[in-house]
């Protein structure tokens, strides 16, 4: 968003008869995503620290006139995206723990102790925060998931954390949402156009919907490899990682180790 100087987000509450608004969060800090609770009494929200650690961000929750908010973490250094279970039980988000982390975790709060819960282990990675979408029973939670430079779209149980991997490839997702019993994606390919895709809800009989980039038929075919490389580990030790190798059909690939 660039510099956003002398200037502050903050919810606001809009009638969509008469166009008025009332404010309901004021302070020298940024309210960022939200997500009003079921039965409308409650809004969840994550937003910035005041002063010299306003890079950080935490959840609240403030009444729907924007009255009595309170924070309810305080050990993460990053609360992305908060989404509220269908019955009004469980706060989902994701965060991260350390300041600089990569690695974004999803957790649950339960709304009624403040008991927060992480989904899976430290390997479940969440590569969307917005693309966390909660099953009508409030049982689990379906989201895009980032592994070994890959993107999975997976169905993990609340609030035992189970991971049911739905569909996967090697590719990325550049969008993901829940249409009624179907999941839509985006998929993002080094060797081929984004195009929209669908499957059951189940990840079975995945179709491509959109073809908005006929042309590409028309060129030379790209191929998209996984190598592994065997590197130091900075440690005097040897590690293996992996690399995309991005080629013509047909070229040829000429190694020195």
């Amino acid at each position: 968003m660039g510099y956003m100087l002398s200037r502050e987000i903050h919810l606001f509450r809009l009638d969509t008869a008469t166009g008025e608004h009332q404010q309901l969060t004021d302070g020298p800090f940024d309210a960022l995503a939200f997500w009003p609770s079921p039965d409308g009494a409650h809004i969840a929200y994550n937003r910035t620290r005041s002063g010299r650690f306003s890079h950080r961000t935490d959840l609240w929750v403030c009444g729907a006139d924007g009255s009595g908010a309170r924070q309810l973490t305080r050990d993460f250094a990053t609360v992305m995206s908060p989404a509220w279970s269908p019955d009004g039980r469980w706060i989902a988000f994701s965060a991260t723990g350390d300041e600089g982390d990569a690695q974004t975790n999803l957790f649950v709060m339960e709304f009624g102790n403040g008991q927060v819960r992480r989904l899976g282990d430290e390997n479940v990675q969440v590569a969307d925060p917005l693309s966390v979408r909660w099953a009508k029973d409030s049982a689990s939670l379906t989201c895009t998931l980032a592994r070994r430079g890959r993107h999975q779209v997976a169905r993990i149980a609340v609030p035992g954390g189970k991971v049911e991997v739905l569909c996967h490839g090697d590719r990325q997702l550049g969008g993901f949402t829940t249409c009624g019993d179907q999941l839509a994606y985006a998929i993002e390919h080094p060797s081929c156009p984004s195009e929209v895709h669908a499957c059951a809800a189940d990840g079975r009989s995945e179709r491509q919907l959109t073809d908005f980039n006929p042309w590409w038929k028309d060129r030379a075919p790209v191929l998209a490899e996984t190598w592994k490389f065997r590197v130091p580990d900075g440690k005097g030790g040897i590690e293996t990682i992996e690399g995309w190798l991005l080629r013509a059909e047909g070229s040829q690939v000429r190694c020195r180790c």
